[in-house]
């Protein structure tokens, strides 16, 4: 017996075209054909996954790095407002030198006046 698609076996029988297969033969080439395209597919897995697990990776370094940044940016953040705050109580302790010495200065200068 032969076997085709959409026609009967007398028109199979006729026809010119038509390729013979026994349906074990049929079968097992579909199944062979099936098994392979499953193996391709498993293996396009396989690397997808194993794609996906390096990008998880990198961005979980990436992450990592972004943090430690952070937390630098945070560290400096914090001492430049302990400089700012340094500096300007050094500029008030300075503004209260140069008061106490321009008033030590014209005390000097009143004090010296009279002598002249």
């Amino acid at each position: 017996k032969t076997f085709a698609f959409g026609t009967d076996a007398r028109e199979r029988e006729e026809s010119d075209s038509f390729v013979s297969l026994s349906p074990t033969a049929e079968t097992a080439a579909e199944l062979d054909a099936l098994r392979l395209s499953l193996d391709a597919a498993r293996a396009e897995c396989v690397a997808s996954a194993a794609r996906l697990e390096a990008r998880e990776r990198e961005t979980q370094e990436t992450r990592d790095v972004l943090d430690a940044v952070r937390e630098q940016a945070r560290e400096a953040t914090a001492q430049v407002s302990a400089l700012n705050e340094e500096a300007a109580s050094l500029r008030e302790t300075l503004k209260r030198a140069r008061a106490e010495l321009a008033s030590k200065t014209s005390a000097l200068a009143d004090a010296d006046a009279p002598r002249a």
